[in-house]
Parts: C-alpha cells; sequence; structure tokens
C-alpha cells in the first residue's frame, strides 16, 4: 500500500495514499470556471494541517494542477497570544474575536471565487511573535486548488465561500489524548493542557457545531480517531459502504470516462437506449445530476459500485424515491467484472442503508423476463418475485423487498 508520510508539528503521521484518492479526484473534479476552494474544518488536534498538506501534495502530483495552501490559523488577530496567555477568552469571545473572520474572506475566499481577481494574501499576522506578516500575494489561475485548514471554516461569514467543505470527525478524549502530547512543549504541562482543553478549546468547538452543524453541511466526512488510518464516512454527500470486496460510493466526474466506456450493448439495451450509445459527454452530465441529488436531497441517489482493493469502477446501482413512498432500484456491471456477484454485493449495502435512511415502503425492481442475471441478483439480494407489471412499455418481472 502507498503511504504519504509528513512531520507535523514535530510528530511523524502516515497516511494511506488510497484512502485519500477519493477525495482527490473529487475535489479536482468540478468544472468551475474559477479556482476551487476546499476547507478541511475540524477540532483541534483533528488533523487538519497534516491531512491539507498529504491533499496538497497529492493533487499536484495526480492532477498536475497548480495548489495554493492556506490556514486561518495565519488570519488570528493581534494580541491573540496574550489574550489566552491571560486567561480573558470566554467561549463566546473566543468563537467570534480569535480569528478576523472579515479579512480572510475577503483576502483568501472571494479573491477565487466566480466574480474574483484571484489575486490572494493567504497570511496577515504570526499570532505566536505576535506580529504581522509581511505582504505576500499570489496570483491563482482558473485550475488551481486552495485547500486551507482550520477551525470554524463554515461559521456564517465564510460558508457560502466555499466550494468544498470536508469535516474530520473525532471525539473529545481523542482530541485531548493528542493534545497532551502535541501541545505540551508550549503550555507547560500535560496536566495544563488537558484543563485548556476541557475548559475553553472543547466548550468553543461545541458552541461552533451547535451553530453551524458542520458535520451535516460538510461534503466530505472523515473519521480521523486513528490518523494512521483515516476512515471516510461520506463523500459528494453520499455514503461510503463496503463489506471487504465491493465500496459504493458516489460517482465523480473522474469516473466518466470509465463508465462510458464500460457500457456495452446489453448495458444500452437493458435500460433502453439501444441501438444509441451514450456520449461522454452525456455520461458527465449524468455524473453532475448525480451529484446534484445526493447534494440537494433529490428523488434519485445513484452510486458507483468499485472493487474494494483497487477503487476501480465496476458498475453502479440506483434508488428512486416513487410518490407512493417505495422505491424504485436498478443497477448495472460492466462486461469483465460480470458474474462474480459485484452487483449482489453492490444492491444489498445500498438496500441496507436506505432501508436505514430513506427508509421506503418497499424497494422494487422491475426486470425482463430473459434477463436472468438480474433476476439472479436480485434473488440473492433478498427480492421476490410478485408478478408482471405491464404498465411500462415493455413487460417487465416485478420484484419487491420490504427493507
Amino acid at each position: 500500500m502507498d503511504v504519504a508520510c509528513l512531520i507535523a508539528r514535530g510528530r511523524l503521521w502516515s497516511y494511506p495514499v488510497d484512502a485519500l484518492r477519493p477525495i482527490v479526484d473529487w475535489i479536482s473534479s468540478p468544472q468551475l470556471r474559477h479556482p476551487t476552494r476546499v476547507g478541511l474544518d475540524g477540532p483541534s488536534a483533528a488533523g487538519k494541517t497534516t491531512l491539507a498538506d498529504v491533499l496538497a501534495k497529492m493533487v499536484q502530483s495526480i492532477t498536475n494542477r497548480p495548489v495554493i495552501r492556506a490556514s486561518i490559523d495565519d488570519f488570528h488577530r493581534p494580541g491573540h497570544k496574550f489574550r489566552s496567555m491571560r486567561g480573558e477568552w470566554t467561549t463566546q469571545s473566543y468563537y467570534d474575536e480569535s480569528y478576523d473572520y472579515r479579512a480572510f474572506r475577503d483576502l483568501v475566499l472571494r479573491p477565487l471565487g466566480a466574480d474574483g481577481n484571484r489575486r490572494v494574501r493567504t497570511a496577515i499576522f504570526d499570532s505566536f511573535h505576535d506580529v504581522p506578516v509581511p505582504e505576500h500575494w499570489q496570483t491563482a489561475s482558473e485550475t488551481t486548488i486552495l485547500i486551507v485548514d482550520g477551525a470554524f471554516l463554515q461559521r456564517e461569514e465564510l460558508r457560502s465561500n466555499w466550494d468544498y467543505l470536508i469535516w474530520l470527525k473525532v471525539d473529545p478524549e481523542t482530541v485531548i489524548s493528542r493534545a497532551r502530547q502535541r501541545d505540551v512543549a508550549w503550555v507547560g504541562s500535560a496536566d495544563e493542557v488537558e484543563q485548556h482543553y476541557r475548559t475553553r478549546t472543547l466548550p468553543v468547538h461545541a458552541l461552533y457545531e451547535s451553530l453551524a452543524d458542520p458535520e451535516a453541511h460538510g461534503d466530505t466526512v472523515i473519521d480521523t480517531t486513528n490518523l494512521n488510518a483515516p476512515r471516510l464516512e461520506r463523500l459528494g454527500h453520499a455514503p461510503v459502504l463496503s463489506d471487504g470486496v465491493v465500496v459504493v460510493d458516489c460517482l465523480t466526474l473522474a469516473d466518466a470516462y470509465a463508465h462510458w466506456a464500460g457500457e456495452d450493448h446489453e448495458h444500452a439495451r437493458r435500460f433502453g437506449w439501444y441501438p444509441r450509445r451514450s456520449t461522454l459527454d452525456g455520461v458527465r452530465a449524468f455524473v453532475l445530476e448525480s451529484q446534484r441529488q445526493w447534494r440537494e436531497g433529490g428523488s434519485r441517489r445513484t452510486l458507483a459500485i468499485r472493487l474494494a482493493a483497487t477503487r476501480t469502477l465496476v458498475g453502479g446501482c440506483e434508488t428512486r424515491l416513487q410518490p407512493d413512498g417505495s422505491a424504485e432500484v436498478s443497477w448495472w456491471i460492466f462486461p469483465e467484472q460480470r458474474r462474480q456477484g459485484l452487483a449482489t454485493r453492490g444492491v444489498r449495502l445500498m438496500l441496507h442503508y436506505f432501508s436505514k435512511t430513506l427508509r421506503p415502503s418497499k424497494f422494487v425492481a422491475l426486470i425482463e423476463p430473459d434477463n436472468y442475471a438480474s433476476r439472479g441478483v436480485a434473488g440473492n439480494a433478498g427480492f421476490i418475485e410478485s408478478g408482471l407489471d405491464t404498465s411500462g412499455p415493455r413487460p417487465m418481472l416485478r420484484h419487491e423487498h420490504l427493507g
């Protein structure tokens, strides 16, 4: 397994590259006509800086796109250090006054938006030495990806200025355990660090989470409880599900060519467009619409099916909510991977997830009588054949699953 290693604040962390590759594909796929603004948000000691550094290096090496790195920690207000030393902060005052949010927005985020001039300044203040940082400006290209680490990135002043937000999820006790090791050099003792975190740092993060609900609004959620093995919980508002053999998650534009190339006559015939064939532009439009449906809570939820070992795209599955409370489902596997049980695995993961989240009254699969492979998948996934459906242009065998 490839591993990316970086030294972060005096400690070596290693990240499995294959765990982060889906995020690289996702953040590098949007077609925005302006630089892409990516924020890594989360509590203190969640691993934001380390992960942001790894992602920046991976994006540059994999996509050859230019990257600008920034941190909101370079936008503390003057006197921040001394107010901390004197214990002057309250939970509310630290949340509201610790950072110059408007300067960060106006100097970093807005210039890279649709109407921005693409000229950014990524640091204004060195809080450790309590001195201003000399002015340094950078000009971004349309293909530049900005990767920012920091806390409170989804405050009201900032939220609408991001293109992609990653939430790093970690429990308070893990935060304290890491802080006792990381922060002791400049606080004094591990016990003082813990006291500081319990009385100020964690309450401020709790306030932020109660006001902004950043996990719910993040495009991606990563569990960083184990920094050497971060676990991707959600990608592009879609879940990341696996049984160890396949992974089911959101389609990205990086999948478009593989999806287009994987279609064959059988695929086109079963989905009703044979002898026509999909176009690459049509597949890209399908992917973008699939992402929009997830983002906006639409009625159609499309998922990729991949091999867990390599993340190779092998097909997909889809659930479509119906007005009567039921959900129609379909699935597809590309020719080289058929008859290996991959569709059954993907469909089972999809059904299990949606039965607990969307909770339809039942799942319905409409399958042509001569499509014995899909009928087999339906049976293996727990569907029961319930008669012939003649309501559409072609007679279909109706299969039902009660979840």
